[in-house]
């Protein structure tokens, strides 16, 4: 319905400007797309075409919790102030704790938003390694780009 979809672009908003001030609006935006596009294609794998049926844009929700609890957490890592494992360990408990509470209502493709956001978690520590590609506009802009052209055609081959 209307207010999924709303509350799915509202956060994806969110999720993308918070990892974007570490990776780069193009960079993070095609990252997110990835992680939904591996989050359906693993639940897919996992349970084969008879049974599966989600569109999937959620996936890449949950995949953008994934990418920003990567990110909070190598970055409580890195800066070695904290010394507490389990400190250390928030941004991971808070990424599960919101996967947990939001990705599980009924109706919901629990399998699909666990593995969005497992991608996400992988994609935002490559993110971490690459954040020397955010100032890259020129990168960046190719990047936002091909982003909508993968959406584009994506579309257009599901419509026909």
């Amino acid at each position: 319905d209307y207010s999924h979809i709303l509350g799915n672009a509202i956060f994806l908003v969110i999720f993308g400007t918070i990892a974007s001030g570490r990776a780069g609006a193009g960079l993070t935006l095609l990252s997110i797309l990835l992680t939904g596009i591996l989050g359906n294609f693993s639940t897919l794998m996992l349970f084969g075409t008879a049974s599966y049926s989600s569109l999937g844009a959620s996936t890449a929700v949950f995949g953008g919790r994934g990418i920003i609890t990567a990110i909070g957490l190598i970055k409580k890592v890195t800066e070695k102030r904290e010394k507490h494992f389990l400190r250390n360990m928030l941004p991971l408990v808070a990424g599960i704790a919101l996967l947990a509470f939001t990705g599980t209502s009924a109706g919901s493709d629990v399998t699909a938003h666990l593995f969005g956001f497992l991608w996400g978690v992988i994609i935002g520590c490559g993110l971490n390694k690459l954040n020397y590609t955010k100032n890259n506009s020129l990168l960046q802009g190719f990047l936002f780009i091909l982003t909508f052209v993968i959406i584009f055609f994506a579309w257009n081959m599901a419509l026909k």
